[in-house]
Parts: structure tokens; C-alpha cells; sequence
């Protein structure tokens, strides 16, 4: 079922499966056999393939319809500013990096 559901989001989108794979990541030869059946997905996978391709599980398991249009801009949305997030968190791990607060000798 998963990997039915990731061939038509491929084709919906107009994207190879050559290309996907490597948007994810991986070796062509690993997406072939995700869709023949010969590997498990892994929930890793799965996971990267939503964020990339702007879907969700539900989606892929076939609990819900695909997502709508506005669903997607609130998952650019969040993956935006978790992004910004991260950024932001290094940033501030960098800075503290560089401020040295000189020892009491160094003071006097």
C-alpha cells in the first residue's frame, strides 16, 4: 500500500523515481526495491519522504485522502520555521562559542 501511494505522489508531481531518490538520499536501485517489495521501508524513510514530498503517513497508509493544497502551505510553513529554529539554536551555540569571558586574573 505505502509504496502504491508513493509512486502516484511521485507521478503526481512529475518526478522520476531516479530523481526522488535522489532528493532523499538514496540509490535508485534502493527506491526499486522499496516498490517492488524486495526492502521494508523504514519508518526513517517514510518520514523523509513526507517531509520531502509534502505529504504525511496517513497519507501513505491510506488513512486519509491526499493532503490538501493549504495542508501543504502549513507544512512549508512549520518545516520553515522549525528550520529557522535550528538555525538560530547554532547560530547561538556559535556565538557562545566565540564570546570568552576572561578569568578573574585577566580582570585585574
Amino acid at each position: 500500500m505505502i509504496e502504491e501511494k508513493m509512486k502516484e505522489v511521485l507521478k503526481k508531481r512529475g518526478i522520476l523515481q531516479k530523481e526522488a531518490a535522489k532528493m532523499l538520499g538514496i540509490t535508485p536501485g534502493e527506491m526499486s526495491h522499496w516498490f517492488v517489495g524486495r526492502n521494508n521501508i523504514k519508518a526513517e524513510d517514510v518520514k523523509k519522504f513526507c517531509e520531502v514530498f509534502d505529504t504525511t503517513p496517513n497519507y501513505l497508509m491510506g488513512f486519509e485522502d491526499d493532503i490538501t493544497e493549504s495542508d501543504r502551505q502549513i507544512l512549508r510553513y512549520v518545516k520553515s520555521a522549525v528550520e529557522k529554529e535550528r538555525n538560530s539554536e547554532q547560530d547561538t551555540k556559535n556565538t557562545d562559542k566565540q564570546i570568552q569571558i576572561p578569568s578573574q586574573k585577566e580582570r585585574l
